[in-house]
C-alpha cells in the first residue's frame, strides 16, 4: 500500500490536543476524518508525537497508508486544505514515502519552543500564542541543562526550585485502658485455656509522622520522564491492647506487654501454663520507631507510550495524554518495611498496579502484615 507523509501546522487553542479522545475535537481526529471523506476509504493517521490541549505546531509530522496511489499531490493538497484551513489546521506538504518510513520511529529529533510574554500588558496580536507572566523573571535561574532534561514535558518546572518539602502527621483516639498492665493472659483468666480464645490481641496506630524533601535527580535518558529522590525522617507509635470478649466484660481493653499467647504447655501435675513472648525489654505496651526514610520515584514521559507498546496493535486501547505510561516507586524505612510499586496507566483516569510489601523480620508483636504482593486498580478523578 502506498504511504504518504504529511507536514502539519495547526493552532491548538480550541482542540483537546493531538490524539483522538472519546470527547472533544482533536487534531488527529479532524484530519483523519477529512482524509477519509476525501479519499473515500478508512484512513488511519499516525503522528510523530502528541501535543496537549492548547498547544500549537509549526511542522508536526504524520503518515497514512492508502490502497491506491494519489495521482496529483498538488491538487490533493489544495483539496484537503479547503476543509481544514478554516478550522485552524493546514497541511503544508505531502510526499510519498517507502513503507519503512514511520512518522514517529523515523523521527530523529523533536524541537519544542516555549514562548513567555514577560510584560505588564497582555499580548494582543500574539494572544494565546504564549504564556503571559507579569512578574519579573530571573533568567539566571533558568538553566539550559535543566530545560533539556525534563522541562520540555512540563513548563512548570521552569520556575520551581526542583525541591518539594512535605510532611504528614496523624494520630488516633481510642478508649483508655482498664485495670493493671497485663504481662501474660494468665493473669486475666487464671491460666484457663478454655477462655483463651475469648481474648483478642489488638494493635492501634497511636501516632504517625513523616517529613521529607523531594528532589529532582538530574538524569537524561530517552525512556525517563522524571526521577525523584525523597529523603526524610519517619516516626510511628503503635499501642498494643488486649480486648476481653468474655461475657460481661463489655470488650474492655487492657494494656499488654506480650504477644503470641496461644501456647499451652501441660506440666507433670496435669495443669497448664500459657506462654507468651515479650514485645520489648522495657515493659512497655507501645512500640515506637523513628528512623531514616528514603523513597525513589521513576516516571515515564507524560502522554508517551514506549516504542514497543506503540508497535503492538492489540495495545491500541491504551490512550494517555496527561499522565505517564508507567510509574515506579521504591520506599525504604530501616527497621520497618520496604514497599515497591509498579503502575501502568492505560488512560488518563485508570491505571493497573502491582505492589510488594516486605516487613522487617525483627519487628515483634505481629502488628505488621507479612510480606505481601497484590494487584490494584487505580482511578483518578477531578473534582
Amino acid at each position: 500500500m502506498p504511504r504518504y507523509q504529511l507536514l502539519i501546522e495547526y493552532v491548538g487553542t480550541h482542540f483537546r490536543g493531538w490524539q483522538i479522545q472519546k470527547k472533544g475535537s482533536t487534531i488527529q481526529g479532524l484530519i483523519q476524518e477529512e482524509l477519509t471523506k476525501l479519499l473515500k476509504e478508512k484512513i488511519i493517521l499516525n503522528g510523530s508525537g502528541r501535543t496537549d490541549t492548547g498547544v500549537h505546531a509549526i511542522e508536526q509530522s504524520g503518515h497514512f497508508d492508502i490502497k491506491n496511489e494519489i495521482i496529483d499531490l498538488t491538487k490533493f493538497l489544495k483539496s484537503i486544505n479547503h476543509f481544514l484551513n478554516d478550522k485552524g489546521v493546514a497541511i503544508k506538504k505531502i510526499r510519498k514515502r517507502s513503507n519503512k518510513f514511520h512518522s514517529r520511529f523515523s523521527a530523529k529529533q523533536r524541537i519544542y519552543k516555549y514562548i513567555i510574554f514577560n510584560q505588564i500588558s497582555a499580548p494582543v496580536i500574539e494572544k494565546k500564542r504564549g504564556w503571559h507572566v507579569r512578574k519579573s523573571l530571573d533568567l539566571d535561574l533558568i538553566e539550559t541543562d535543566k530545560l533539556g532534561l525534563y522541562a520540555r514535558g512540563n513548563i512548570e518546572n521552569l520556575f520551581s526550585t526542583n525541591t518539594d518539602f512535605h510532611g504528614l502527621i496523624g494520630f488516633s483516639f481510642y478508649p483508655s485502658s482498664k485495670g493493671d498492665v497485663i504481662k501474660t493472659p494468665g493473669e486475666l483468666i487464671n491460666n484457663d485455656s478454655t477462655e483463651l480464645s475469648l481474648l483478642e490481641n489488638v494493635n492501634i496506630l497511636d501516632s504517625y509522622a513523616l517529613f521529607g524533601a523531594t528532589v529532582q535527580v538530574p538524569i537524561a535518558a530517552s525512556f525517563i520522564g522524571r526521577l525523584t529522590a525523597t529523603p526524610g525522617i519517619h516516626y510511628i507509635k503503635v499501642a498494643h491492647r488486649l480486648k476481653d470478649n468474655r461475657s460481661g466484660a463489655e470488650e474492655d481493653l487492657y494494656e499488654r506487654l506480650y504477644y503470641d499467647q496461644n501456647f499451652v504447655v501441660q506440666d507433670s501435675a496435669g495443669g497448664s501454663e500459657i506462654l507468651s513472648k515479650l514485645l520489648n525489654d522495657n515493659d512497655e505496651s507501645f512500640t515506637s520507631l523513628s528512623s531514616f526514610y528514603l523513597r525513589f520515584d521513576l516516571l515515564g514521559k507524560i502522554g508517551e507510550k514506549p516504542n514497543l507498546v506503540e508497535r503492538v496493535s492489540f495495545l491500541d486501547f491504551i490512550n494517555i495524554s496527561r499522565v505517564p505510561f508507567y510509574e515506579i516507586s521504591l520506599q525504604f524505612i530501616p527497621g520497618f518495611n520496604t514497599i515497591s510499586k509498579l503502575n501502568f496507566n492505560i488512560s488518563d483516569e485508570i491505571g493497573i498496579s502491582l505492589t510488594s510489601l516486605s516487613s522487617d523480620s525483627k519487628l515483634k508483636g505481629n502488628w505488621m502484615p507479612d510480606s505481601k504482593l497484590w494487584f490494584g486498580l487505580n482511578y483518578r478523578a477531578n473534582f
